[in-house]
C-alpha cells in the first residue's frame, strides 16, 4: 500500500450484511476504485468457504470480535427506545412486552423526553455511552487495519459491529453505517445515537426522515441509495422462462404455483418454543392435494435464512410440494446465499402466482415482479393476547406504512387466507396498483444501479474524509 493510499474498513456481522455488500456491485465496484484499499472484518471464522471465496489480492480479513452489551448499556438502550416511542409505534407495542426493570428504563425515555425535550435526553445518553470503555479487541482491530473510513453494515441492536462504530467515533476515525434493512431504524435502532460524524446510507426517503426525525441526524448526512440486493431483480439478469423454472424444479405446468416463504423461528418467541408454521403449511400443501383452490395448484416452501430444515423434513416426500433450503451453513449466524441461490429466489419471486408469509420484506420482493402477496395475520396455534399474538407486527412501524399501500392483503383467520389466495388466482391483477405504489416507496429507484450507488456514495464520503484531513 502506497502513502497516498486510503483505506476502507467493511465490518460484516452476518451474511445477510456480507450478501448486500459481497454479492452486489457494491464490492467489485470499491475494489476497482484507484488509490483505495478495502479491508473486511467478519463474524465469521477467516478460513471458512463464504469468507475466503471473497479474498482477493489486496483485500485484507480480520475477525469481527464477539460483543456481549454490559447492563449500562442496556439500560441506556433501553432508555432510547422509550424515547423513539413518539416517532416509532414499534417501539411503543415492544415496550408493552417488556419485564418490569426495562419498562421503567422505557418509561424513564417517555418521561425525560417529555419534561426536557429530546435533545437535552440525546445529550446525557451520549455523556453515559462515553464513559463505556472500548474494548481492546476492537482498539487492536482498528490499529491493525488502520482505516481512513470505517463502514458498518447493521451496527444496530447489538449487533457485532456496533462497538466498532463506537471505538471508531471515539478514536476520531469518520464512519458510515448503512442501513441493512427497511425495519431497522423503526424497530431495532442503534443502542446509542451516532456522533455528528457519522453518516448514513439508507434504502429509501421513508427511512431518510426515520433518521432525520428519530435520531437526528442532519439532512446531508442522510444518503439514499435503493436496495442493492434488489438490482438483479429490475436488470432481469437472465431469468429462466416459466416453463424452464418449472421444469428445472420438477414443477407442473398445468397448476399455479404457491410460495410460502417462512419466518424466521424467533418471530413466535416466546409463545411458541417450536415454530408453528409447519402446521400451517400442512393446510396448505393438504388444501392444493385435495383441490380445495379455484385452481390447481402445488406449493414451495421456501425456508428462511434462519429456519431450521429439520423443522420441514416431512414435507420432502409430499406431492404438489417442493421445500427451498436457501443458503449454506456458514461461520455466521445465518446461512450465505450464492449467486445461483439470488437468481432461484428471483426466479421463485417472478414466476410464483401468490406469495404467502408472516410480516416480512418478501412482500416487497414479490411486489417488483407484480406478484399478489397475502400475509398471515392470526395466530396458528391459537389466539394470543396482542403482545405475543402475530397480529401486532402488523402495527409495527414499517409493516403500517406498508399496508397504506393497500399492494398485499392481510388474512385474519384460515378462512379469510384461502378466500385472499383464491381471489388472487383468480385475478392476479387485483391490488396491482398497491404493489406499484410499494416498488415506488420502498426501492427508490429502479434502474438496477442501487449497489454501484453505495459504492460511489462511500468512495466520496473517503476522499472527502481524506481530502479534509
Amino acid at each position: 500500500m502506497t502513502g497516498h493510499d486510503q483505506k476502507i474498513l467493511i465490518a460484516l456481522p452476518f451474511a445477510e450484511t456480507a450478501r448486500n455488500i459481497l454479492r452486489t456491485e457494491t464490492f467489485p465496484t470499491l475494489l476497482g476504485a484507484p488509490g483505495v484499499r478495502t479491508a473486511l472484518a467478519v463474524a465469521a471464522p477467516l478460513n471458512s468457504e463464504s469468507v475466503r471465496e471473497f479474498e482477493q489480492s489486496g483485500v485484507q480479513l480480520f475477525r469481527l470480535p464477539p460483543y456481549e452489551p454490559t447492563l449500562r448499556e442496556r439500560i441506556v438502550n433501553s432508555v432510547r427506545r422509550g424515547q423513539l416511542q413518539r416517532v416509532s409505534t414499534t417501539f411503543a407495542i415492544q415496550s408493552k412486552n417488556r419485564l418490569s426493570p426495562a419498562l421503567l428504563s422505557y418509561g424513564l425515555g417517555i418521561a425525560g423526553s417529555a419534561i426536557f425535550g429530546d435533545s437535552t435526553v440525546e445529550r446525557v445518553l451520549r455523556r453515559i455511552d462515553s464513559r463505556e470503555p472500548i474494548q481492546q479487541e476492537h482498539l487492536d482491530l482498528l490499529a491493525r487495519a488502520s482505516p481512513d473510513l470505517v463502514c458498518v453494515t447493521r451496527a444496530i441492536n447489538w449487533s457485532p459491529d456496533y462497538p466498532l462504530l463506537r471505538a471508531a467515533q471515539k478514536l476520531g476515525i469518520p464512519t458510515v453505517a448503512l442501513v441493512a434493512s427497511w425495519d431497522n431504524l423503526t424497530s431495532k435502532a442503534f443502542p446509542v445515537i451516532p456522533g455528528p460524524s457519522a453518516s448514513l446510507v439508507v434504502w429509501n426517503n421513508i427511512m431518510k426522515d426515520e433518521a432525520v426525525e428519530g435520531f437526528g441526524f442532519a439532512q446531508e448526512r442522510v444518503f439514499v441509495s435503493g436496495v442493492p440486493r434488489f438490482d438483479r431483480y429490475f436488470q432481469r439478469q437472465g431469468p429462466r422462462t416459466r416453463r424452464d423454472f418449472f421444469s428445472a424444479l420438477g414443477l407442473d405446468d398445468d397448476r399455479k404455483l404457491l410460495t410460502y416463504a417462512t419466518a424466521g423461528d424467533r418471530l413466535f418467541e416466546p409463545a411458541d418454543a417450536v415454530t408453528p408454521e409447519p402446521e400451517l403449511c400442512k393446510e396448505l400443501v393438504d388444501a392444493a392435494v385435495s383441490g380445495r383452490f379455484a385452481r390447481p395448484v402445488q406449493v414451495i416452501i421456501r425456508l428462511h435464512p434462519q429456519a431450521n430444515p429439520e423443522d420441514w423434513k416431512h414435507f420432502r416426500d409430499r406431492s404438489n410440494v417442493l421445500v427451498q433450503v436457501p443458503g449454506r451453513a456458514t461461520g455466521f449466524r445465518d446461512r450465505d446465499l450464492s449467486e445461483d441461490e439470488e437468481q432461484l429466489l428471483a426466479e421463485t419471486m417472478c414466476h410464483s402466482d401468490v406469495v404467502v408469509n408472516v410480516a416480512s420484506t418478501i412482500t416487497i420482493d414479490a411486489a417488483i415482479f407484480d406478484t399478489p402477496v397475502v400475509c398471515v395475520g392470526f395466530d396458528i396455534r391459537a389466539p394470543r393476547k396482542y403482545r405475543q399474538s402475530l397480529r401486532r407486527f402488523y402495527d409495527f412501524e414499517h409493516y403500517r406504512k406498508l399496508r397504506a399501500t393497500g399492494g398485499f392483503r392481510i388474512a385474519a383467520n384460515r378462512d379469510r387466507l384461502f378466500a385472499e389466495i383464491d381471489a388472487y388466482l383468480v385475478d392476479p391483477t387485483r391490488d396491482t396498483v398497491g404493489r406499484s405504489r410499494i416498488v415506488a416507496e420502498q426501492c427508490q429507484f429502479v434502474d438496477g444501479r442501487s449497489a454501484e450507488r453505495v459504492a460511489h456514495m462511500i468512495l466520496q464520503m473517503l476522499h472527502a474524509t481524506c481530502g479534509s484531513r
